[in-house]
């Protein structure tokens, strides 16, 4: 499980699966938050192409750090995902809208 950040783009790469989410991970991720306050970017292109797994356990941690991106004043918008991310892009109250 991986996010780098590139100007205005993250990318994930690897396995978001329960296997692939161990607690040193999530303080990488978590350390990506500060780094888009510094770069001072309002948008955020989120490409997926590099994901090789997703689960359930995954897509809620992304939905997560989808959130605490837009706490920062970032709009976050997927590229490149599986069909099972797509509703991730969506802000949370239209997630449940259809």
């Amino acid at each position: 499980m991986e996010i780098k950040l590139s100007g205005e783009t993250a990318y994930m790469a690897g396995n978001w699966t329960l296997t692939g989410v161990t607690q040193d991970k999530i303080k990488l991720l978590a350390a990506t938050l500060p780094q888009l306050e510094s770069a001072k970017i309002r948008k955020l292109r989120v490409d997926c192409q590099r994901l090789s797994a997703i689960d359930s356990n995954g897509r809620q941690l992304l939905e997560v750090w989808l959130q605490c991106v837009r706490f920062r004043g970032v709009e976050p918008e997927l590229v490149n995902s599986p069909p099972e991310l797509r509703s991730c892009s969506r802000k949370p109250e239209q997630a449940g809208s259809h």
